[in-house]
């Protein structure tokens, strides 16, 4: 009896701390992703090497760029900039779509972001796509960062 004691303890804490080890690297999939998105870098790994660039064309004095995931599957990319008469005007982008499924996120009919992607983070506050991508006939691993506006 001890011993079916023992080994059923011994299940249990290994099935708990299994459970746990998956959410500990703050790598979750499971957040929400419809909310809107505005993207803080992007980090290209190709050939062995590692290239990472701040986005930074957000127009000063404007509101910031953003991804805009909404319920009905649509996404909108909605940039800033400012016009003749130096007012900030958002650029009329035509909306595409989005389908998620699991970690897996497809992006259609939107021109900068058409593509296949592999969700690597998304939480209350962050969101990190992956694709790869040929550059110069070389594969490329590229990775979109967005932080959640508030």
């Amino acid at each position: 009896m001890k011993k079916v004691l023992k080994m059923s303890v011994l299940l249990v804490a290994t099935v708990f701390f299994a459970s746990c080890s998956s959410d500990s690297d703050g790598n979750s999939v499971s957040g929400n992703l419809e909310a809107k998105w505005t993207p803080t870098k992007t980090v290209t790994k190709v050939s062995g090497q590692t290239f990472s660039d701040d986005y930074e064309d957000n127009e000063p004095g404007c509101d910031k760029d953003y991804l805009q995931f909404l319920a009905d599957g649509t996404v909108k990319n909605a940039v800033y900039y400012k016009n003749a008469s130096d007012v900030c005007t958002e650029d009329s982008a035509t909306d595409g779509n989005w389908a998620k499924d699991g970690s897996s996120l497809t992006i259609t009919n939107s021109s900068e972001y058409n593509g296949e992607y592999t969700i690597r983070k998304l939480n209350g506050s962050e969101l990190q796509v992956q694709t790869t991508q040929t550059i110069a006939g070389v594969a490329a691993t590229v990775t979109l960062y967005f932080q959640k506006v508030e």
